[in-house]
């Protein structure tokens, strides 16, 4: 797998697009843990603070996407440290695992959520569960979906999973785009346009591509460059053992064409005694735009009554 496809795999997560008048949306910056970081509200409810995947990539991708969850809930996005619209006035020293979790307890108090519902997607669930291994009493529930695993053997298992699902077509795109200009600039137009051929493996249903909803900004360059200590630290990590600090109910969405394995969900299952899988047949590793209806419905009956029963 070329270096390219493996950092990019790291970024991402996806949606669906819902024919509907947008709902109206609060936005603005807040400072957090020595940064600035640029949120989004949506929706009116019991609140959920979102994370995104990546390092690298923003909260935009879930937009109007998860619109759907907003009719019932009260959705808090945010762009992680020196991501989107956040501040990039970090020192790259900064950009770590560490102040990941940090940022997000910031977040929480200054939304004043008490003990809050945390959803994270793809790495964004591997940031959610780190914040509820050091931060488990600040949590009424923890919501993964399709979560990137709890250790980095497993992570490089599903982007080696990804790669043979990958089809000629989807490659050939891939390989055209690393040599165009537009990529070596890291130009949005060329970033989208390859990340929607490098993530066509991640769908049951291959045609439910075209609906990513693939956003970058002119910065993109700069933000990746800050993330590199990120990455490095997603290299080499293993947190099962440290899953049993986990208390609250934690709702675990798992799809039966995920990148990630069975085995990856069925491992933070097992470590995590207050927890329970919801399985998404025909859907891969995006449910809310091959399933939305059963996703949304599963994640806002937990979230209106957090159990594992």
């Amino acid at each position: 797998m070329n270096r390219y496809a493996l950092v990019a795999i790291a970024f991402f997560l996806p949606l669906l697009v819902v024919g509907r008048t947008a709902p109206a949306a609060k936005e603005g910056f807040v400072k957090v843990n020595g940064t600035e970081l640029y949120y989004h509200v949506i929706g009116e409810g019991a609140p959920i603070l979102v994370l995104h995947g990546g390092p690298g990539l923003n909260h935009t991708y879930f937009l109007p996407q998860m619109e759907g969850l907003a009719k019932h809930c009260k959705l808090i996005f945010f762009d992680q440290r020196a991501t989107g619209r956040s501040s990039m006035d970090v020192d790259t020293g900064s950009v770590n695992l560490a102040n990941a979790v940090e940022d997000i307890e910031g977040m929480r108090k200054a939304f004043d959520l008490g003990e809050m519902n945390l959803l994270g997607h793809s790495t964004g669930g591997l940031l959610a569960m780190e914040y509820a291994i050091k931060h488990p009493d600040h949590l009424r529930s923890l919501i993964l979906v399709t979560t990137t695993a709890a250790s980095s053997e497993l992570r490089m298992k599903a982007f080696y999973n990804m790669q043979e699902r990958t089809t000629r077509e989807d490659s050939i795109g891939q390989e055209e785009m690393q040599q165009s200009e537009g990529f070596k600039k890291r130009e949005p137009a060329a970033m989208s346009k390859f990340f929607r051929y490098l993530f066509g493996s991640n769908f049951y249903d291959h045609k439910f591509a075209d609906s990513l909803t693939l956003q970058f900004d002119t910065n993109y360059a700069r933000s990746a460059k800050l993330s590199r200590g990120l990455n490095r630290d997603l290299n080499h990590y293993d947190i099962h053992d440290s899953l049993k600090n986990i208390t609250c109910p934690t709702l675990i969405v798992e799809t039966d064409y995920d990148r990630n394995l069975p085995e990856s969900m069925d491992k933070i299952h097992a470590h995590i005694a207050n927890s329970k899988i919801a399985l998404i047949k025909h859907s891969g590793h995006f449910p809310f735009i091959e399933a939305p209806a059963e996703f949304f419905k599963i994640v806002t009956d937990f979230v209106e009554h957090p159990s594992t029963k």
